[in-house]
């Protein structure tokens, strides 16, 4: 157990899970806006196929956009850490209890 949590290790893997995925939904809900966002503007955009994007790219609605994505996206590998922290502390506790299991038979 955690010397700050009164919750299992197998109860934290399963909230950084939870956490983990909704953090990856929410950058892949953010990610899907700014790509919409950046497609809204090009179309509004008028000349070549270039400067269209260049002009939709430098957008500050698609700025704001890719910037909330990229936030979303940060917070998810952020998450993504957490998880693999803890799983890495899940299979440790395994590893000393099937150790403790062993010494027991001999």
């Amino acid at each position: 157990m955690h010397s700050q949590s009164n919750r299992s290790v197998a109860e934290r893997v399963a909230d950084a899970l939870i956490e983990a995925a909704e953090a990856k939904n929410r950058a892949a809900i953010m990610r899907k806006i700014a790509d919409r966002r950046l497609d809204a503007l090009f179309l509004s955009k008028e000349g070549a196929i270039d400067i269209r994007k260049a002009q939709a790219r430098a957008d500050q609605d698609y700025i704001r956009a890719e910037d909330a994505a990229m936030e979303a996206e940060h917070q998810a590998n952020i998450a993504k850490a957490r998880l693999d922290a803890v799983q890495i502390e899940w299979e440790t506790w395994r590893t000393l209890e099937a150790n403790k299991r062993a010494e027991m038979r001999l």
